[in-house]
């Protein structure tokens, strides 16, 4: 059976809190970096934001299943901060050590964890069942 749209959106909303949890800390980026080597993580990170989010989030209706409006508005100063870093990097880019020495990497950073503190008041959904509300 396929999932529903809301099923499909609290996956969602699950993979945009793991992701705020790895950009939010240098520690995991570094760890992340360790565990796949051959990966360029910085544009993995700055690339894999819109596999969730794929534009604006306060223009993006699907996210209102499962995010309120208070977290949109978290979710869209995020974007906003992440599309700045995003044009401010190299094309070619430095390690992520590097890459953290950056201001605008630090206030991607500091602002994923912002909002990650905004979304964990609800909190993560179910994978599997259908909620009304965040447990």
């Amino acid at each position: 059976m396929k999932p529903s749209q809301r099923l499909i959106a609290q996956r969602v909303r699950n993979r945009v809190i793991e992701y705020l949890g790895t950009v939010s800390s240098f520690e995991r980026q570094r760890e992340y970096a360790a565990r796949v080597p051959f990966v360029q993580i910085p544009g993995e990170l700055i690339c894999s934001w819109e596999d969730w989010i794929p534009e604006e989030p306060v223009n993006y209706p699907f996210l209102g299943l499962v995010f309120d409006q208070h977290e949109i508005d978290a979710l869209q100063r995020f974007h906003e901060v992440w599309s700045r870093t995003a044009e401010e990097l190299p094309e070619l880019m430095p390690s992520i050590e590097e890459v953290q020495k950056l201001p605008a990497w630090s206030v991607l950073r500091e602002t994923a964890d912002e909002v990650l503190f905004v979304l964990m008041v609800r909190g993560r959904m179910s994978e599997d069942v259908e909620q009304l509300e965040v447990e």
